[in-house]
């Protein structure tokens, strides 16, 4: 984990991983209309493919775009391995769910 904790709160908004693999207009919709920076949900994925780490990776290159951050939640063994194994852990911001501090009034869910 690159950092020991991380505020979520307004500045963020939870996305779940399956609302990524929709195409780049979807994806370009939905940090549009977030207009904060993304936290994306991946306890979803036990595994990821080469497809799903594309998304994230256009997803990675689109909220750089866009100027917000992306942060990646709650990544099994398996899918933090297989970054590894590809090189391109140190691309993304990993955290666990533990880490979070969540301020129910303020934290949006997309759908």
């Amino acid at each position: 984990m690159n950092q020991p904790h991380i505020n979520v709160g307004s500045a963020w908004r939870i996305v779940p991983v399956t609302a990524l693999f929709h195409g780049s207009w979807a994806l370009s919709n939905l940090i549009a209309a977030a207009g904060c920076n993304i936290l994306v949900d991946l306890s979803e994925l036990s595994t990821i493919s080469a497809r799903q780490l594309s998304a994230l990776l256009d997803a990675r290159r689109a909220c750089a775009g866009a100027g917000v951050s992306l942060c990646l939640l709650d990544a099994s063994p398996a899918v933090i391995a297989f970054f590894d194994l590809v090189q391109v852990r140190s691309f993304f911001r990993l955290e666990g769910s533990g880490q979070l501090t969540l301020k129910a009034p303020e934290l949006d869910m997309a759908a």
